[in-house]
This record gives C-alpha cells, sequence and structure tokens, in this order.
C-alpha cells in the first residue's frame, strides 16, 4: 500500500526524494514557508503554504529542507501535528541515489579540484581550509567519502575576493577538458556569503558535484557559517587560523585542531561511517527562522568560464 506522503520544503532535496521513492510513496502535496513559491508545481505536485495543511490527507509529512529541526518545531508547536506523523528522512534520500564519487574518475577529479586549489590559495596566503563531510573524509579516511556528493571549503570573511582570485586562477590553468560556471551568493546588501563551482563534461565520463566555498563570520566567540545564516557554526578558534598537512603528497589547509571541530560539529562519534546522515544528527546546530533567510535577500550572481 502506497504511503501518502506530504512533503515540507519544495527545493531540490524535495525533488529527489520523490525520485527516490517514487515506488513507495503517493505525494499528495508540497508545503513551504516561502509565499513566492505558493501555487508552483514540483514534478506535478502543487506547492502551498503551511496554512493549507490541514486541507490534505496524508499519513506522514516528510521534511525535505534543510531546515529540519525548525520545520518539526513549527509543525508540532504552532500547527500542531501529532510527532509519530513527522519524518526526517535520511540525507542519502534527499540526493540522487548514485553519489558521483562511488565513480572512481569523478573522486579522482575531486582530489585533483582539492590539491590544486590549495596549493594556488596556499601561495597567495588565503587560509581555504576544507570543511563538512570533505574534511571528515580527508581526516578519517585519508579520501574523499565515497558517499559525500560535493566538496566542501571555507574561508573567513575579508577574503572573498582574494578566494575568487584563486578560483579563477584554478580555472585559467585547467586542462581538464570541462566548462567551469562559477556562482557567487550575496546578501541584499552585496555581501559575500558563499562560492559555488560546477563544472560540465563535454564527454560525459564525470558525475557531476559542486565546490562550495563558504563564508565565515568571526561573532561573539563564534565562527558563522554565513551560507545557513549561522545554522552551522563553531568556536572560532578553528577557523582563526588554518593548518596545513600532507595529502596525495600535496599540501592542503583544514581547520585548527581539526578533530575537535569534527567532534563539535557531528558528535563524538564522528570517526564512525555513517552513510543515513540527517540534518538533525548534527551535535549542534543554531535556530534561523526562515524569515530571516528572505529578510536577508540571499541571491546568486553566476560567471560561465
Amino acid at each position: 500500500m502506497m504511503i501518502k506522503t506530504l512533503l515540507f520544503g519544495a527545493g531540490a532535496s524535495a525533488k529527489a526524494f520523490m525520485s527516490n521513492c517514487a515506488e513507495e510513496r503517493e505525494f499528495v502535496g508540497i508545503v513551504d514557508n516561502d509565499k513566492n513559491k505558493d501555487g508552483q508545481v514540483l514534478d506535478g505536485v502543487v506547492i502551498c503554504g503551511p496554512e493549507k495543511l490541514t486541507e490534505f490527507t496524508y499519513d506522514e509529512i516528510v521534511i525535505t529542507t534543510q531546515w529540519a529541526s525548525e520545520v518539526k518545531t513549527q509543525l508540532i508547536d504552532s500547527l500542531g501535528i501529532a510527532p509519530e506523523k513527522i519524518c526526517i528522512p535520511p540525507k542519502s534520500k534527499l540526493k540522487k541515489q548514485t553519489p558521483p564519487f562511488y565513480n572512481e574518475v569523478t573522486r579522482a577529479f575531486g582530489r585533483k579540484i582539492i590539491c590544486e586549489l590549495s596549493a594556488i590559495a596556499i601561495e597567495r596566503n588565503v587560509p581555504l581550509v576544507l570543511d563538512f563531510g570533505t574534511l571528515l573524509g580527508v581526516i578519517r579516511e585519508r579520501d574523499i567519502i565515497a558517499w559525500d556528493d560535493d566538496i566542501d571549503m571555507s574561508v573567513p570573511e575579508g577574503f572573498f575576493d582574494l578566494t575568487i582570485d584563486v578560483i579563477e586562477r584554478f580555472i585559467s590553468q585547467d586542462n581538464s577538458g570541462v566548462s567551469w560556471q562559477v556562482e557567487k551568493t550575496l546578501d541584499k546588501s552585496g555581501r559575500g556569503m558563499g562560492i559555488v563551482l560546477l563544472f560540465v563534461d563535454p564527454e560525459n565520463s564525470l558525475s557531476d558535484f559542486k565546490t562550495t566555498f563558504s563564508i565565515r563570520e568571526f561573532k561573539e566567540g563564534k565562527s558563522i557559517h554565513l551560507p545557513s545564516l549561522g545554522m552551522w557554526f563553531s568556536p572560532e578558534e578553528h577557523f582563526r587560523h588554518a593548518e596545513t598537512i600532507n595529502w596525495y603528497g600535496n599540501s592542503i589547509q583544514i581547520p585548527a585542531k581539526a578533530k575537535d571541530y569534527l567532534a563539535f560539529l557531528y558528535g563524538d562519534d564522528w570517526h564512525t561511517p555513517k552513510k543515513n546522515i540527517t540534518f538533525s544528527d548534527y551535535a549542534n546546530t543554531q535556530a534561523v527562522e526562515f524569515s530571516e533567510f528572505l529578510d536577508a535577500g540571499l541571491h546568486v550572481d553566476k560567471d560561465t568560464q
């Protein structure tokens, strides 16, 4: 029997979840806090605001947004939904089913990106460090995690333009044959919040993935991850200074006291591989209201190389 499912969150994760679970679930609707999406259709399913939630008949509400904890609280406290009706799926269900780095050619290409970007950053004194799952893989397994789906890097605020320069230098000397696109995430005042590096492989031998560069702001003893407006954060000591390690014969930069940082981010069992991590599994996150994202006016500028 198909599970009647109402999704909360109308982004790429919802699209992936519907594709991954089409054989077991019937999708009756999608709820999203963004009023601009009201009335739109995603893969044949209508999007509406949370005020219309009571109009649906469903077995489960599945949260398909990175603000899983905040949405769960909203559903229970503001909308009166029983906790047993709410499901936070593993992140693997919110992505394409075959992660890119299971493809060994793609994994090798990811290593090349990390090593070459790191070399340029070190040469130019830019403290560009590995972060999140990429850091976890390099520290725990000495490699990119096979089931990861992107490369994560971070740099302190004040190095946004210099990081753009590093990326442009990397692109100019790349001989892989792919075409590149740089996306800059800015707030409404034009402040740089993050950068995404994408590629298109004309030979179709590489699986798609992105390389993200998150800007981190130091505030009240914390290192604030600006693309999430601080939902992810850490003690600032980890990003005030970068440490350098040898990886595949190359120097790369990582946060100071990287193992302590990983414990803060993922919990004391960070060294235990977990394929099915959910957004609620992070050891330390801060609540950020969706209205704060709307007020920040985050937008993307694209530049194809």
